[in-house]
């Protein structure tokens, strides 16, 4: 890594550990401060939800309705979770 503001070669693996995570989780908190979301996009619309929430009140297997939304067992087994057990 190069010095911004040297334009000098860096060699972060030589920062002290403890020194160097406490860095990265204050910029972290400052992310999350300023309302950056952070972790991996959700794929999952508000629509397709609905829809996933629908067909299993109608009766509709998990593995049938995931193959219909084109999503993941997984992913409709926690939405039929969250529709018994509301948000934790």
């Amino acid at each position: 890594m190069i010095c911004p503001h040297c334009g000098r070669s860096l060699d972060i693996g030589a920062l002290d550990p403890d020194a160097f995570s406490a860095r990265v989780k204050a910029g972290i908190a400052r992310a999350r401060d300023r309302g950056v979301k952070l972790g991996r996009p959700t794929t999952m619309t508000d629509h397709k939800r609905k829809l996933i929430e629908d067909m299993l009140r109608t009766g509709h297997g998990i593995r049938k309705v995931a193959k219909l939304v084109g999503s993941s067992n997984r992913v409709v087994q926690q939405i039929k979770h969250d529709m018994i057990q509301p948000a934790r």
